[in-house]
């Protein structure tokens, strides 16, 4: 019988070989018919031609895959599965071109994602870090708790840059809080926009009105490096920035000037423009920002859903038949990439080999 091969990101292990996140909802692979399932040999930063070469399928995290990556070719792979919705690591029109399908898994990742965003909403207006710290520091008197006051969120105005599937969670999430809700989105229908009770604004607009300022766009060559001196230098004293979406999407050093000058009041990042952060980075030892390893909307039920999605994908193609989440819809009216599913729905009929 043919066995349709799936390598797993080898990030997704502690450097003991345990799993990070306790259950990571791939547990549908195991005793799967014809399917066989095994974490990479090594933690790559991206993967190689020899990688290519040996598996069908892949589920990925922060693995990259590129031109190079395809270098000999690709005709046993059939699937790149993401644990997540970014996919900037992977080159989109090289893997199309070898007909390769790139599957996401944003019906998992909406609410996670819209959640961490909102969670750092709350925590920023009720300054929740500044008031730890006051505890810690047996700081009780008046004059220092005021100090730290905090502002309610209850109608105040939040804008959403990306108004797509977190971005349109994220207004559904503050809808109790009576904000006025400003987004920008070169893509998104105002009709749509309307019904979810948002107002479409160019940029400027949102960056000058907001008094939250949430990320909520994929990496591109259109968004890289979309926010920069320009938006900080229009926001009001009293907004904050928050991104959970991906880092260089925001010029890091005209963000650190703005906090630094103390021109908007604070930030929330999960994401940088280099990751793992370093050291000696100036946002470590700033008191007006709040971080997050990438990890702000990863929970236990969000690494569960992830992978259970990936794992239905996964087995489809291993059918022969479309995944459900793909990324480049052109790669399915391929013949190439219709006659790698044709391989594997012949091999797993009664009439095919094995």
């Amino acid at each position: 019988m043919s066995v349709f091969r799936i390598g797993l990101d080898r990030g997704f292990l502690t450097s003991d070989g345990k799993l990070a996140w306790g259950d990571i909802g791939l547990g549908g692979l195991d005793g799967a018919a014809g399917v066989v399932s095994e974490y990479l040999r090594t933690n790559v930063p991206e993967l190689t031609p020899a990688h290519i070469a040996v598996y069908q399928g892949f589920v990925l995290g922060g693995t990259a895959v590129t031109r190079a990556s395809l270098a000999n070719g690709a005709d046993n792979l059939v699937v790149l599965c993401r644990a997540g919705v970014g996919y900037d690591r992977i080159d989109v029109p090289a893997i199309t071109e070898a007909n390769i399908a790139l599957c996401t898994t944003p019906a998992a990742s909406k609410h996670a994602v819209a959640s961490a965003s909102f969670a750092y909403i709350i925590a920023l207006a009720k300054r929740m870090i500044d008031k730890d710290r006051l505890v810690r520091e047996g700081r009780w008197d008046a004059r220092s708790r005021g100090q730290f006051c905090g502002n309610e969120i209850y109608g105040q105005t939040l804008g959403i840059v990306g108004f797509g599937n977190t971005g349109s969670e994220l207004a559904r999430l503050v809808a109790p809080f009576a904000m006025r809700v400003l987004a920008s989105d070169p893509y998104a229908s105002a009709e749509t926009a309307r019904a979810a009770g948002v107002t479409l604004v160019p940029l400027d607009d949102l960056f000058r009105e907001a008094d939250f300022i949430c990320i909520h766009a994929h990496l591109s060559g259109e968004t890289r490096g979309m926010v920069g001196a320009r938006q900080f230098g229009l926001m009001k004293p009293s907004a904050y920035f928050i991104n959970c979406a991906r880092g260089p999407i925001a010029d890091e050093h005209a963000l650190i000037e703005a906090l630094r000058a103390r021109r908007i009041a604070g930030a929330g990042l999960d994401v940088f423009e280099e990751e793992p952060l370093q050291d000696d980075n100036p946002l470590v030892e700033m008191d007006n920002v709040m971080l997050s390893p990438h990890t702000m909307a990863h929970t236990l039920e969000l690494s569960i859903a992830m992978g259970e999605i990936n794992t239905r994908q996964l087995l489809a193609c291993a059918r022969g038949e479309n995944p459900e989440s793909v990324v480049n819809r052109a790669v399915l009216d391929r013949p190439g990439f219709q006659a790698k599913l044709s391989r594997w729905k012949l091999a797993n009929s009664s009439e095919g080999p094995g």
